[in-house]
């Protein structure tokens, strides 16, 4: 009971909205969406700096160390396939 308590307090946050989206996103980028990857590849282990929504040579070579080890072309980009494999491992994670 006291789990479906919890459940029905549950607000979502902008984080949840923002797993819908799939833009590209690579070195310059800034915002939302960059700072839920920087959450999922920090939960990963990939990515160390703060949170603070810019894609920066850190951050592209995060994706680049989490697409190798996924066995994808480690290109450091954020595109649609990367997208894919991101929303089915967070599913696996608490970020």
């Amino acid at each position: 009971m006291l789990n479906f308590l919890k459940f029905r307090q549950y607000k979502p946050s902008t984080l949840v909205d923002v797993w819908g989206e799939s833009e590209i996103l690579r070195l310059g980028s800034e915002g939302e969406s960059v700072r839920v990857i920087q959450r999922f590849l920090q939960a990963l282990g990939h990515y160390s700096l703060g949170i603070d929504g810019y894609y920066g040579a850190e951050m592209e070579n995060a994706v680049r160390a989490f697409q190798q080890q996924i066995g994808m072309n480690a290109d450091g980009v954020v595109d649609e396939r990367t997208w894919r494999a991101i929303k089915r491992l967070r599913l696996f994670l608490t970020i």
